[in-house]
């Protein structure tokens, strides 16, 4: 079956505004992963364990671990977006147009090619995205075929890395400013902190150091849900656009669908990046799921 489609245009204020989405993700996410390693290996940690020097040691190398590995990743997610756009010279497409079961193939008019199935066009990246799941801000690039696995360990040491850092901030905070699993709680809320900060009862860096656990709090969350949210797709074998959808045509058993998107040994991508495990499958050609 053959179709077509037309992306919506863009309003070009519309477009201006995705892209400093683009430029805040990503400022965003280098801001507080770095500010939580200095913050973590110079403040909060020498002051929780000043008197452990091996403890203080361990949980300074699990931090770096933590920020090494998510580092990695976001490199392997921006850089293998690239292998996931689908360009009119792609040496791809003469094995997909003439592969076995093509089932569904359209063409894009923005991009005047055509695409194989599951195959979406974002119109902040201008191109078609194999296998597109939703355009992530905080790495300026969309999630497809080539780069979910990267998207998926990212999300879950962010949100490793971003409890750490709540715990330690908080338990900071405890020693020197107040309680949060107390009565003291109020003392967090905005209001009373600015109060307190006006009345010269707290410093600048106590209202720095509440606002940061916040950010961290909030940043536990997103990466937790987004992780949470692709554990899910995982096991139903969908993208966000099929499962917004109902869209169930490729749906697989679990292990095929893990090594689909991690490869063999899927397991080790949670360790270190490991690209050189390469899918079974070419991102292209997509059997159907037996009909119930």
């Amino acid at each position: 079956r053959q179709g077509n489609y037309h992306q919506k245009t863009m309003s070009p204020s519309l477009k201006w505004k995705l892209v400093l989405l683009n430029i805040g993700g990503i400022l965003y996410f280098f801001a507080l992963s770095l500010g939580s390693l200095v913050i973590g290996l110079l403040i909060t940690l020498p002051d929780l364990y000043a008197d452990d020097p091996q403890a203080l040691f361990r949980r300074r190398a699990v931090g770096v671990y933590v920020f090494i590995i998510l580092l990695l990743n976001w490199v392997c997610l921006v850089y293998y977006h690239k292998h996931s756009r689908l360009t009119s010279a792609s040496s791809l497409l003469p094995k997909f147009t003439a592969g076995q079961g093509m089932n569904e193939h359209r063409s894009c008019y923005d991009c005047s090619i055509v695409c194989p199935p599951r195959t979406k066009h974002c119109p902040l990246c201008e191109a078609c995205v194999i296998k597109r799941d939703h355009h992530c801000f905080f790495g300026g690039c969309c999630v497809g075929f080539h780069n979910q696995r990267y998207f998926i360990v990212f999300c879950f040491y962010g949100a490793i890395g971003a409890l750490y850092s709540t715990i330690l901030t908080f338990t900071h905070l405890t020693n020197h400013y107040a309680n949060p699993l107390s009565y003291e709680i109020y003392c967090y809320l905005l209001p009373w902190l600015l109060y307190y900060w006006v009345i010269g009862q707290i410093q600048m860096k106590t209202v720095a150091m509440v606002l940061f656990g916040y950010f961290c709090l909030m940043t536990f969350l997103a990466c937790g849900f987004y992780f949470g949210f692709q554990c899910f797709l995982l096991t139903t074998g969908q993208t966000f656009h099929e499962w917004t959808k109902g869209n169930k045509r490729y749906r697989q058993p679990l292990l095929d669908n893990l090594r689909s998107v991690f490869g063999p040994w899927w397991l080790l991508n949670f360790i270190i990046p490991m690209p050189f495990l390469k899918s079974p499958d070419n991102g292209l050609d997509w059997r159907i799921a037996h009909e119930e």
